[in-house]
């Protein structure tokens, strides 16, 4: 009996070292375990120079209340993940482990870093951060360069990889710290992994969320994830001084299929259809980002069928129009072809 007991409190004490939540001086049990947030910052590229105090403006930000806040950092000296935690009425981290080189664009990558957060700091929900270079659905090879969502030196990680590193319905939301993820290619292959996407149509412009986080990071630990406010805010303070921009997108991934049903049923098929004239979202010579509503119900077959996409969109895009799409061009043959295999384009096709 003796040794079972001893054993006992030798299990109870390695419970106690491993799990997420620390209990520092000014933990309350009230507010733990709700929600564990977890930021993946790619930063092994030209960005590292620039972004060097993201990680600090998310730790200063955050009031250490509502669950947990995990954070992966990948630096060209080395990948770290942490847990972030209160004691003592300041921050402090705790580091799950050190690489001295990890390649931060490699899905498997990512997916170990998922499974480790959630066994390290189970929660009765998730959220998705997300900080890299991006340019949305874009395969690799995409006009001579590649491309698509977090960059580690030259290497990209597919979009279709990142969405398959994740369990179906892991997040109740991703917000992408990303240029260009405000796309139905974007929002339609991640729907059945996240209730919500927080993502930009366009380039995000320096110092992206950074000012935001300090002030609007605890929205993502509210009962029920405020991804309003933090969206509001990001629209007050986004871009610098004097030049402040944002293209933001909250999008409802529930309502998708319904997008989806609608350009099947009521939008003109064209091979090419005309570009001239639409909104474009990306700054290229050669644009690959057009207004979604915009295109389709340019296609639509009847007035009718172009107010309820109207009444569709307001569904699916809260207090933002600026879903994006791709739109087949004759003069990107390899583009054409590769759009084809998204899974929106194949949930359209007739």
């Amino acid at each position: 009996m003796r040794i079972s007991f001893v054993l006992s409190l030798l299990f109870l004490a390695l419970l106690s070292l491993n799990s997420c939540v620390m209990d520092g001086d000014d933990a309350d049990k009230e507010d733990i375990l709700d929600r564990t947030v977890l930021v993946y910052i790619g930063r092994d590229n030209d960005l590292n120079a620039s972004y060097e105090d993201k990680r600090d403006a998310i730790i200063e930000g955050w009031n250490g209340k509502g669950g947990n806040l995990v954070i992966y950092q990948d630096l060209p000296e080395g990948a770290k993940l942490e847990v972030v935690y209160r004691k003592k009425k300041e921050n402090v981290s705790r580091i799950l482990y050190e690489k001295a080189n990890e390649n931060s664009a490699d899905s498997q990558v990512f997916a170990d870093v998922i499974r480790q957060t959630v066994a390290e700091c189970p929660a009765n929900s998730y959220g998705l951060v997300v900080f890299s270079h991006a340019s949305g659905w874009l395969p690799d090879a995409t006009l001579n360069s590649p491309r698509s969502i977090i960059k580690d030196n030259n290497v990209w990680m597919n979009l279709p990889d990142f969405a398959n590193a994740m369990p179906d319905g892991q997040f109740d939301f991703i917000v992408f710290e990303a240029c260009y993820m405000g796309g139905i290619e974007v929002a339609y292959e991640l729907k059945n992994k996240t209730n919500y996407i927080l993502a930009s149509s366009a380039e995000l412009l320096s110092p992206g969320f950074k000012e935001i986080y300090k002030t609007s990071v605890n929205n993502f630990f509210s009962s029920e994830p405020d991804l309003f406010s933090f969206f509001t805010d990001a629209y007050a303070l986004l871009g610098e001084e004097g030049f402040k921009s944002a293209t933001l997108s909250l999008i409802r991934t529930s309502e998708l299929d319904n997008l989806a049903n609608w350009v099947r049923r009521n939008a003109q098929e064209m091979e090419y259809p005309s570009v001239t004239g639409l909104q474009v979202f990306d700054r290229n010579s050669n644009h690959l980002f057009f207004d979604f509503e915009q295109h389709f119900a340019r296609l639509a077959v009847s007035e009718y069928a172009k107010q309820e996409l109207s009444l569709l969109m307001k569904d699916c895009i809260e207090h933002h129009s600026g879903l994006t799409t791709y739109i087949l061009q004759e003069m990107f043959p390899y583009l054409n072809i590769e759009y084809k295999k998204t899974k929106w384009a194949q949930a359209i096709a007739n």
